[in-house]
């Protein structure tokens, strides 16, 4: 697995290697540097609604994260780490409104 930290490469820089590269262990290790983060989003609603495992809202912020990581477009001027994380909420919320 790569080991890039977060205070050599920012999230922009990791993510044009993986535009580079093609590789997904990059996206996974973008992942767990803003894991802090996801935990925050998945946190923020856990509080809100306390009728859900809080488990599975931080499992659904984690793969809305990933989902913006996989459609972020960097031509936009927006910075990885804000794009994604209105992808976690958006999980986070459809998670919501299903269960």
């Amino acid at each position: 697995m790569y080991h890039y930290k977060a205070s050599i490469l920012t999230n922009e820089e990791l993510y044009q290697r993986y535009i580079d590269t093609n590789d997904p262990r990059i996206l996974s290790v973008i992942i767990e540097n803003n894991l802090k983060g996801i935990w925050r989003t998945a946190m923020h609603y856990a509080k809100s609604f306390s009728n859900v495992n809080y488990e599975d809202m931080l499992q659904e912020a984690a793969l809305g994260y990933y989902e913006g990581l996989k459609r972020y477009d960097p031509t936009r001027n927006v910075k990885v780490n804000s794009y994604c994380t209105v992808w976690a909420k958006k999980y986070v919320m459809d998670y919501l409104n299903t269960h």
